[in-house]
């Protein structure tokens, strides 16, 4: 159906999602169907996971002005490939840009890392006041001059377990979202990483590391 909503900023954001999904939704002979880069049409229905549950977004951005927009996300990096997760935090945050309130919950460090280099591209901008400085890192980063996100508009909560309870703890958003969450995901990786390549180092003739 034709949609009343039009908006030109939206552009980018359908093309974001786009990306995204490696093709778009549309409505075609009273159903939804996605349609490949390549140019393949399937039913929804038969589309994967990740474009079936991001499905929301497109109707959004093509029928509903954002400003007027109140969005809880439960994982919005489900399915998605660590890049896809990048792209998913950029399109979020043009969406927060845009007057979206939102409510994200997430178990994604690939999506949170991308939201602290937005708000640490926003410090950037402030700090050169969006001078030569700021132009030119833009370029050798190959990121758009207004993808970045003001830290005070956002605020960051983690959910701790405590008992039967779960508390909930606000979190300084000065340096973007803190990872106390991943901390101890991150140690246990690193510390396994370097366990398994001291081995195989060893194995193989070399020398052997002592990990701590």
């Amino acid at each position: 159906p034709s949609s009343p909503y039009k908006i030109e900023h939206n552009a980018s954001n359908n093309s974001l999602l786009k990306d995204i999904l490696d093709g778009e939704i549309r409505h075609e002979n009273s159903q939804y169907v996605y349609i490949t880069n390549t140019g393949a049409t399937l039913p929804l229905s038969a589309a994967a996971s990740s474009v079936r549950e991001l499905t929301p977004f497109s109707f959004l951005l093509k029928n509903v002005p954002l400003n007027q927009v109140a969005l809880m996300v439960d994982e919005p990096e489900a399915h998605l490939h660590p890049m896809k997760q990048r792209m998913m935090a950029d399109l979020l945050c043009r969406m927060c840009n845009n007057g979206v309130h939102m409510q994200v919950t997430t178990h994604s460090d690939s999506l949170l890392r991308r939201i602290n280099e937005l708000v640490m591209k926003e410090q950037i901008y402030e700090v050169t006041s969006g001078g030569e400085e700021y132009v030119q890192l833009c370029k050798r980063l190959n990121t758009p001059e207004d993808l970045r996100l003001d830290p005070s508009i956002v605020s960051a909560y983690l959910l701790r377990r405590n008992g039967e309870m779960s508390i909930v703890e606000k979190q300084d958003m000065t340096h973007g979202v803190p990872f106390v969450s991943f901390l101890d995901a991150i140690k246990e990786r690193l510390k396994m990483q370097a366990g398994l390549s001291s081995t195989l180092s060893k194995l193989n003739g070399g020398e052997d590391d002592d990990i701590d």
